[in-house]
């Protein structure tokens, strides 16, 4: 019986969110401005000399927060500036053999100009693919490698590329579950460009 009952209970659920519904919010022109947070996930990066593996990088799953500042034109199409940090924390490094550990943490600012069309129907839940590029500027955060500081901060070109779910709570307000893929071009030849997995939750305010 209680599986049951949980059963009618998710049922209900989903055709809350997903069914036919009267009171499905039309999402309308104009401004909004977005706030979240979520998982950071850095995939390991090399550093190859004469097409050979001499160094691997780990890294700490951590977080990313941040915001845009957006504009929607008609009902699929928006545009908006997108601005996110990263807490980035380099965890081990093996280097010919040997390994060696990190301290500290690296401030990864990224601002980026982003364009997304949204797949409007009759639901709560609008889907959305969207991409966009701009700058990533990282910054040393009291990093050391066995002891030994290292410093010196940069900007890189980077490329960013998401999907979602916008759910409408109420006519100007909804929450919004994504993935976004992140590329950073790290300028040395030498160096595997960075690539990260964010699983993010936001809340997008229009006005």
């Amino acid at each position: 019986m209680r599986a049951l009952s949980l059963l009618r209970l998710v049922l209900c659920l989903g055709l809350w969110l997903i069914g036919l519904d009267a009171r499905a919010d039309e999402p309308h022109p104009g401004p909004y401005l977005e706030i979240g947070a979520g998982a950071l996930l850095l995939e390991d990066q090399s550093i190859r000399l004469g097409g050979e593996e001499v160094a691997r990088f780990d890294y700490e799953p951590t977080y990313q927060i941040g915001g845009a500042i957006g504009y929607r034109f008609g009902q699929t199409v928006r545009f908006a500036v997108d601005f996110q940090y990263s807490d980035v924390r380099p965890d081990r490094v093996r280097f010919l053999g040997t390994r060696g550990n990190f301290r500290g943490g690296i401030d990864a600012f990224t601002v980026t100009l982003n364009g997304f069309y949204d797949f409007v129907n009759r639901s709560r839940i609008t889907p959305y693919l969207g991409a966009g590029m701009g700058v990533a500027i990282v910054e040393p955060r009291n990093l050391r490698l066995e002891g030994m500081r290292l410093q010196g901060g940069d900007e890189h070109f980077t490329i960013v590329s998401e999907g979602g779910f916008a759910v409408s709570v109420t006519p100007f307000l909804q929450l919004v579950p994504a993935y976004r893929f992140q590329w950073i071009d790290d300028g040395d030849r030498r160096v595997e460009n960075s690539i990260a997995h964010i699983l993010r939750l936001a809340l997008r305010a229009s006005f």
